[in-house]
């Protein structure tokens, strides 16, 4: 079992890796370098009671991992809300961990459409409006030309400070990055045009949730959205050191794929070790847990925002979600129009791929991670790829997920 004591300690000259620098580039290494052995990795743990129909896609995932694409992988699908296969292989860890279907791996910016739906759940209850100031609840925002910022912008990736937080260390306290991004400039007039904000806008939400609320928002996200969804394992910060040492192996560490040897990527760089990663709330950027448990996200979405006898979110709210807003408004940077965006959601284009239908919205995560819903073929799909290897990622997420269609005969 491994422990924060097992992580390299490194000093304080050190521990000055900027966002800029993780979002970038990655991770350095903290347990070594070298490739991990196919020989060595754990085979084949599936569950489900129609795996054997998805024989094609097992193979597409088991191929990468011996070809050393990616060290391990974890897929889950459900079709009409029930689960089809449940699926791991290859390692969690350099070392050799097994990957196991209750591995929690992390989830980078797929983490974003749930941080939106506990915006959507203060909407919903008339604790905030979508159109309202951002600075209407947090003041200080209003800095700097921001108080033009809606709430509505922080959704769409339309507020114009994309790169509000890069520059500060990421061990820095979450109020006290949430008072750094008060005082950014805007880059341009929020709506005017978009650019994708990695985490910054959505360390806003988080804050918003937090000030509404009075809870943090690592326990927000747990009490109001992981638990009611039995979502047991999953968390964006707020896990103890107590907690860390109780799930043991079971949190796997992802890894970045390079030429020069694979690196641990899990905790960006020196500034953390795995344990502070896990603790750390990023509400655009780390969740943490089993592709299982992130499916069942998107199967409470699918069934309308219910579980069991819990109304989680409205339908109301899913469907004014998951609807594209952002339409045919330019790339602040390429000056071309981007992609049609929905409250935090993408919708369809490179969602659910070919075979998707044109409703299909989720999200995927630093080249490692998607998850979607596809509710006319009623499919939802999670993966996590343990190799963030940014060169082929669209290609073999391409590929799994229309070996998913072929083999569910949905196309």
């Amino acid at each position: 079992m491994h422990s924060p004591q097992d992580t390299t300690r490194l000093s304080d000259s050190m521990k000055r890796i900027s966002r800029r620098n993780f979002l970038k580039a990655g991770a350095a290494a903290c347990f070594g370098t070298g490739y991990l052995s196919p020989s060595s990795t754990a085979w084949g743990q599936r569950q489900g009671v129609e795996s054997e129909r998805l024989s094609e896609t097992i193979q597409v995932l088991e191929k990468g991992i011996k070809g050393g694409r990616e060290i391990g992988a974890q897929l889950y699908v459900s079709l009409q809300g029930k689960p089809v296969l449940d699926y791991a292989a290859g390692a969690a860890r350099l070392d050799g961990t097994p990957m196991t279907t209750d591995t929690l791996m992390v989830w980078y910016s797929a983490t974003k459409p749930l941080t939106a739906i506990c915006i959507g759940q203060l909407w919903e209850q008339g604790k905030l409006k979508l159109e309202d100031p951002v600075a209407k609840y947090l003041p200080a925002f209003a800095a700097n030309g921001k108080d033009q910022v809606k709430i509505k912008h922080l959704l769409t990736h339309t507020a114009g400070f994309p790169y509000a937080d890069y520059e500060y260390r990421l061990d820095t306290d979450f109020d006290e990055m949430t008072k750094k991004i008060c005082e950014a400039e805007l880059l341009w007039t929020p709506g005017e045009f978009s650019r994708y904000h990695p985490t910054s806008a959505w360390h806003i939400q988080g804050a918003l949730v937090a000030k509404i609320d009075s809870r943090p928002f690592s326990q927000y996200i747990r009490e109001e959205l992981f638990l009611p969804c039995g979502m047991k394992d999953s968390w964006v910060g707020g896990m103890s050191e107590a907690t860390f040492q109780q799930y043991g192996d079971r949190i796997g560490q992802m890894v970045d794929i390079l030429p020069d040897g694979n690196q641990p990527a899990d905790f960006p760089g020196p500034s953390l070790t795995l344990q502070e990663w896990c603790a750390k709330c990023m509400p655009g950027g780390n969740g943490r847990g089993p592709m299982h448990d992130l499916g069942k996200f998107y199967e409470m979405l699918m069934h309308g925002g219910k579980v069991g006898d819990r109304q989680v979110v409205t339908p109301e709210t899913i469907q004014a979600m998951t609807t594209p807003h952002r339409v045919d408004v330019l790339n602040f940077e390429s000056k071309r129009k981007d992609a049609p965006w929905g409250y935090g959601f993408k919708i369809h284009a490179g969602m659910g791929g070919k075979f998707a239908s044109v409703k299909t919205y989720g999200h995927a995560g630093s080249a490692s991670s998607m998850a979607f819903c596809d509710p006319e073929k009623q499919l939802v799909m999670a993966l996590v790829f343990n190799g963030r290897n940014t060169k082929i990622n669209a290609a073999r997420f391409r590929e799994a997920t229309a070996a998913v269609y072929q083999d569910l005969e949905l196309v």
